[in-house]
C-alpha cells in the first residue's frame, strides 16, 4: 500500500490531482485509516487518517512505456 505521497513521487503529479483522483473513485481500492488503524467511515471529509492506496491502482493510471 502506498500514500498519497508516494504516489506523487512515483507518477510525477501533484498531492491535488492524486487526490482529485481518489475522489473520483480513479484509484481503486483506496482507503483511508486512523492512526489506530481503523477505517475511516467519512474519508472525503475527515482531515485525520491516511490514505493507503493499493499497487494496482497506481500502475492503472502509470502512463503506457510504450507511450501509446
Amino acid at each position: 500500500m502506498l500514500t498519497i505521497s508516494d504516489v506523487c513521487d512515483r507518477l510525477h503529479l501533484s498531492r491535488s490531482t492524486v487526490l482529485r483522483k481518489l475522489h473520483a473513485g480513479d484509484l481503486a481500492g483506496a482507503e483511508k485509516r486512523h492512526d489506530c488503524g481503523a477505517l475511516c467511515s467519512a474519508p472525503n471529509t475527515c482531515k485525520h487518517g491516511t490514505w493507503q492506496i493499493p499497487e494496482t491502482a497506481v500502475s492503472a493510471l502509470a502512463p503506457s512505456e510504450t507511450g501509446r
